[in-house]
């Protein structure tokens, strides 16, 4: 009796080891088919683009009162009768699609996001470099380190503030073989990958509040008070990542091993 008790715990594992080795097996779209090449945008008026204008907005400045004190303590080039404001502050920004997602996992959005990539790469160079799926950093530093040096005069009597647009670069196709998102399968998209935190554009705003009313100015720069990270955590085992699906069926197959 005690050798068929063994032997039975011997086979469980034997059943389990394999099972809780495998990873798990998540969604997406296998292909992505385009015949286009990387487009580069240049403004958020392209037509066809409009979507991108509804991201997060990215407030990278003091709402200022160009007065008499504020141009004192920040002359533009020197000259007091001008007020001069900087971007600064950390952003962080992805990839935008002109469809919403099924998911909002990011995990899985850079996945479909890698397929369009690798998809519209093998079409060869178009009038801008590959993009990526996320850029974060800070405005400021980014500027410096390639070289730029950005402000914005304003004269006495202006208020405004300045946001953050990264630079996007986008192509069209449509998605293909998809199993439980991020889309359905024959979804036509435009899908749009962000360049480095320097390549991105810096508008002054004379209104507090945007066009949209979505987003009101803060009179304090909130990017300097972000406690954000650029690199994402996340929890793995032997290389591969642990989600509720995998670890479900790795304890449905511990009570089937010991049922048996």
């Amino acid at each position: 009796m005690k050798k068929g008790q063994l032997l039975i715990g011997k086979n469980m594992h034997l059943l389990l080891l394999p099972i809780f080795f495998l990873p798990s097996v998540l969604g997406g779209c296998n292909r992505f088919t385009t015949t286009n090449r990387w487009t580069a945008i240049r403004s958020l008026d392209t037509p066809g683009y409009g979507f991108l204008e509804d991201g997060p907005v990215s407030q990278v400045s003091d709402f200022i009162n160009c007065n008499s004190n504020y141009a004192s303590q920040n002359p533009c080039s020197g000259n007091a009768s001008l007020c001069s404001l900087e971007a600064s502050g950390s952003i962080i920004a992805t990839a935008r699609f002109n469809m919403q997602p099924t998911t909002s996992n990011e995990k899985d959005l850079e996945a479909f996001f890698n397929v369009v990539k690798k998809a519209a790469d093998a079409n060869g160079k178009g009038n801008a470099e590959s993009p990526r799926y996320s850029t974060c950093g800070d405005v400021k530093l980014a500027d410096e380190e390639a070289g730029f040096y950005r402000k914005f005069c304003t004269a006495r009597g202006d208020r405004g503030w300045i946001r953050y647009y990264p630079q996007y670069t986008c192509v069209n196709g449509t998605a293909e073989e998809c199993t439980d998102g991020p889309f359905e399968s024959g979804t036509m998209l435009v899908v749009c990958g962000v360049g480095t935190v320097s390549q991105g554009l810096h508008s002054f705003y004379s209104n507090r509040t945007t066009a949209d009313g979505s987003y009101a100015a803060s009179d304090i720069n909130p990017s300097l008070n972000t406690s954000m990270t650029c690199a994402a955590g996340s929890m793995a085992v032997t290389g591969f990542e642990v989600s509720a699906w995998s670890l479900g069926f790795t304890a449905l197959a511990m009570i089937t091993g010991l049922i048996l």
